[in-house]
Formats: C-alpha cells, sequence, structure tokens
C-alpha cells in the first residue's frame, strides 16, 4: 500500500488498554452473530468470566480480555472485525473521495489514505467509534502522518523533519519517493 498504491497519508493508531477493556457483552454479541450453537456461547461466557491471577491473587474478570490466555488473540480478531475492519470496508470506504487502505493485527492497525481530507475526516469518526464499543485512542500515541512519493519534497520546503512510521516493529521512512526498509 506504501509502495504500489497513491498513499500520501497515513494514520498510526494506538488503542489505550485494549485486551483490558474489551466489553463482554459485545463480545458475546459478535460471537452469537456468526456462531449459533449454545454451547459454545456459554463456553466463552464461562471464559470471559473466568478472572485471572495478577501476582498471585486472583482478579474478577467484568471486562476485557486476559493477556497470556489461549482465547485472548481470537477474541481480540473478532472484536476488531466487527468494531474496525468490517466497519472500515462497509461503511467508510464508500465515503471517501480517494483510495484508503486498512492493515490490522491484533490491537495495532495502520490507515494508508491518497488525501489528507479523507484521514482527518476518518479519524474524528474512528474516536466515535471506538468510544461506542468501550474502546479510546491513546491520543499521545495516535497521529496522522505525511508519506508517501510528495512528502520528502513538501518536509523540505516547509523545513520540517521527514516523519517515520514503525509499525509492528518496522521502522518504514520515505526516500526517493519509495519506501525502503530502514532496519
Amino acid at each position: 500500500m506504501l509502495e504500489r498504491k497513491p498513499t500520501s497519508y497515513v494514520l498510526d493508531a494506538d488503542i489505550k488498554g485494549f485486551f483490558q477493556h474489551l466489553d463482554h457483552d459485545w463480545i458475546i454479541r459478535f460471537v452469537e452473530s456468526r456462531i449459533k450453537d449454545p454451547n459454545i456461547i456459554r463456553l466463552v461466557r464461562r471464559m470471559l468470566k473466568a478472572g485471572i491471577l495478577n501476582n498471585y491473587e486472583f482478579e474478577a474478570t467484568e471486562e476485557g480480555s486476559g493477556q497470556g490466555s489461549v482465547c485472548s488473540p481470537i477474541i481480540s480478531c473478532i472484536y476488531m472485525h466487527y468494531v474496525l475492519i468490517w466497519w472500515f470496508k462497509e461503511v467508510v470506504t464508500p465515503k471517501l473521495r480517494g483510495y484508503a487502505g486498512l492493515v490490522v493485527y491484533a490491537d495495532d492497525f495502520v490507515v494508508t489514505f491518497q488525501y489528507k481530507s479523507d484521514a482527518e475526516w476518518f479519524y474524528e469518526h474512528l474516536k466515535n467509534r471506538m468510544e461506542h464499543f468501550g474502546l479510546s485512542l491513546e491520543e499521545n500515541k495516535s497521529r496522522l502522518i505525511e508519506f508517501g512519493r510528495f512528502a520528502k519534497e513538501r518536509s523540505a520546503k516547509q523545513g520540517t523533519k521527514l516523519e517515520t512510521l514503525t509499525f509492528l516493529g518496522l521502522h518504514t521512512t520515505v526516500h526517493r519517493a519509495r519506501m525502503v526498509d530502514s532496519e
């Protein structure tokens, strides 16, 4: 998406305490939308309410999915599918003027845009969407980055430092109108 699509802006977003704030009612609703077996639903409910051991002390879980649980990665993927991926594909993309792409891995995601106005519109609506599902963005870690083939020239003209993107440990920067892995 960064090299071969008309990407000019990247939204690098971070969800605040994602695994600790997953809403159990929403999880059950998402699972029930695809799985009709009441035994599976009962198992998911039990797993969510099982609690966690923290420093050898039991803590009940009224929300969230304990990190380290075998089911936690699956639950996070289901949650992100309905909260972000489905919404982006079915609702957001048709309303945008230009190209937009989304990459999600568990609770980490980046969104690429052709136009800044699309990116800003999405960012505002994303905050509301996250809030509706009991989540919030970490404002200090979420940012809109000018990226793509014209970013280097604009940065030089404005006298600003060229921003870089780190996603899942891969550090990426603009170089001669193409993307390169700097690590």
